[in-house]
């Protein structure tokens, strides 16, 4: 059954405040023992695009999780594709600071592996549910840049800047991915 629009009011509407926990959650797609889904068929508004049970790791697999700079994660989404046929492009941006040989080396393997991205709403007393950015189907693409800065006094720290973008958007109302017990 499909859902039809609702009724969208300002009194009511949740998910104002704006911004994202400074933090980056992410999988491997490989370390994912039981994904979930959006109910099938969906009952209500934002059925579809809600997930409400956590996804199971394999044994000894993690959700790992970055910190990102104070209010640099950010999240856009503009539409592509021919008329008619239109989808939502997800972007979401993130400053992780430093650079040592274990940051780099873990930015080159985010180039290229397949993962799912998660943010945490940044009212989370509010809104407990985060954002999830790809699945098993549609892994994130990542792209880097690095800046190092200068050693003036003025300069701020060495950044990486994280753009995941995303055709797969959900959101997750259920605890991180943990191992199975």
């Amino acid at each position: 059954m499909a859902i039809n629009y609702s009724d969208i009011s300002n009194s009511t509407q949740t998910g104002r405040v704006a911004g994202y926990k400074p933090k980056l959650y992410f999988i491997s797609n490989d370390d994912v023992d039981t994904w979930q889904r959006p109910v099938d068929p969906p009952v209500n508004p934002g059925d579809s695009v809600t997930i409400a049970t956590a996804h199971i790791l394999k044994a000894a697999k993690v959700t790992h999780q970055w910190d990102a700079k104070l209010y640099s994660a950010t999240v856009t989404s503009e539409p592509v594709g021919d008329a008619g046929a239109r989808q939502l492009l997800h972007k979401a941006t993130a400053i992780i600071l430093g650079d040592n040989a274990a940051t780099y080396e873990q930015m080159i393997k985010m180039l290229n592996d397949n993962k799912t991205i998660f943010l945490k709403d940044a009212d989370c007393i509010n809104n407990d549910s985060y954002l999830q950015f790809g699945d098993d189907c549609n892994p994130v693409e990542v792209s880097i840049k690095f800046d190092g800065k200068t050693n003036s006094p003025n300069a701020s720290q060495k950044e990486y800047t994280l753009e995941i973008t995303s055709l797969v958007k959900y959101f997750y109302t259920d605890a991180l991915p943990a191992p199975a017990p």
